[in-house]
């Protein structure tokens, strides 16, 4: 069982081995809390990799940020990375 911290280029937040998730911290420096099961990176990875233009995410439902292609692009790498974390520590 381990907790990591990561900051990523666009998410920032803490992994947790135990039960596989990461504790999403900071998006574009804008503060939230929210926990995310590792079936649902891989499903939200999966679904930005078919995506090329720029994209409007979310913040706790009432928060709208819009990500330019190059954030996108950034934001992928973030998850790929937390992804290559959690399958690396089970």
């Amino acid at each position: 069982m381990f907790k990591l911290q990561l900051k990523g280029s666009i998410i920032s937040g803490t992994l947790d081995s135990s039960n596989e998730s990461f504790h999403l911290q900071s998006v574009k420096h804008l503060e939230t809390s929210s926990t995310i099961g590792k079936e649902r990176l891989e499903m939200l990875y999966q679904y930005l990799m078919k995506q090329n233009e720029s994209q409007v995410i979310s913040l706790e439902d009432q928060l709208l940020l819009h990500l330019e292609k190059q954030e996108l692009s950034d934001l992928k790498a973030d998850l790929s990375q937390i992804l290559k974390q959690l399958n690396s520590s089970f």
